[in-house]
């Protein structure tokens, strides 16, 4: 599984911090325990796989949180996790679709990318899908009936 990691927030001092954006707008959630990032993003594979066998282009991102201290009598750095999601692209590189695990019944939710007419973005269109049927979100993604099996 691909994974990217487009957030990081460092700190020199203890008064700012820096920040770093990935170049889709698509924020992480609160930040969660490792075990529950990585139980997410095994989810999130299976749905990859489906969709990377029809030919779509899809990526995991797990976004980090790092502040770092410097000063005192030890450095502190602190990292905080966010759950991943899976960003599903088009062929010319414009976002379709944003995949995550809801964190309290783990179910998968699905925000599909809406247009206006004037090729304006809208807001998503969210759909959750119960965490067992990968197959069904993969069959929400616009071009995965068409694809290759």
């Amino acid at each position: 599984m691909a994974r990217s990691y487009g957030r990081c927030m460092l700190s020199a001092d203890t008064q700012r911090a820096h920040t770093t954006t990935p170049s889709c707008d698509v924020q992480p959630a609160d930040p969660v325990l490792r075990q529950i990032a990585e139980q997410h993003a095994a989810a999130l594979e299976r749905v990859q796989e489906l969709l990377t066998a029809r030919g779509i282009h899809a990526r995991c991102v797990e976004r980090f949180d790092i502040t770092a201290r410097m000063g005192g009598e030890e450095p502190l750095v602190q990292t905080r996790r966010h759950p991943p999601q899976l960003l599903v692209f088009a062929d010319g590189g414009r976002r379709m679709a944003t995949i995550s695990v809801a964190p309290s019944s783990g179910a998968y939710v699905v925000e599909l990318a809406q247009w206006g007419e004037d090729n304006e973005p809208r807001p998503d269109k969210a759909t959750a899908i119960p965490e067992n049927q990968p197959e069904r979100v993969a069959a929400l993604i616009p071009g995965y009936g068409e694809g290759a099996s």
